[in-house]
């Protein structure tokens, strides 16, 4: 019987461990970072095409308020980057609250902290909207192209 128990104990164990290592990878929490510019003009500027390719990273900053800009348009692949610079935490995610179901991968699953970024890259064309889950009040939208 104490067998059983042990065993049945670790396969409920790594079941929970598989479920969070496939859990995603479209979110991550990081810190502010500063990035530098080189300001050596022998350095070539890619083509205008080129760049029209490339995915880009737009911030979206949440204050005291709420989320700004709150409505956004993206084109498929961009990321967001959703910027804490509030006096608290939030914790952004896909409507509805408090299911997130809309986009379900676009949850960051835990409080953002004051000075910490989540990032979401947006792979299906649509327009999602999005709220924070600790006050629901607080919301906006992505349009992906």
């Amino acid at each position: 019987m104490k067998i059983g128990f042990i065993v049945a104990l670790i396969v409920v164990l790594a079941g929970g461990a598989f479920w969070l290592m496939s859990k995603g990878s479209n979110n991550t929490a990081t810190t502010d970072t500063t990035t530098e510019t080189s300001t050596d003009s022998s350095i070539e500027s890619p083509a205008a095409d080129e760049t029209e390719a490339e995915a880009k990273s737009v911030t979206v900053t949440f204050t005291d308020t709420g989320f700004s800009p709150a409505d956004i348009t993206i084109n498929l692949g961009d990321s967001v980057v959703f910027t804490n610079k509030s006096s608290g935490s939030f914790w952004p995610a896909s409507d509805p609250h408090p299911t997130h179901t809309v986009l379900p991968d676009f949850d960051a699953d835990r409080a953002i902290a004051t000075g910490q970024s989540y990032t979401y890259t947006f792979t299906r064309a649509g327009t999602w909207g999005y709220h924070d889950h600790l006050d629901a009040s607080k919301r906006g939208s992505v349009t992906v192209k």
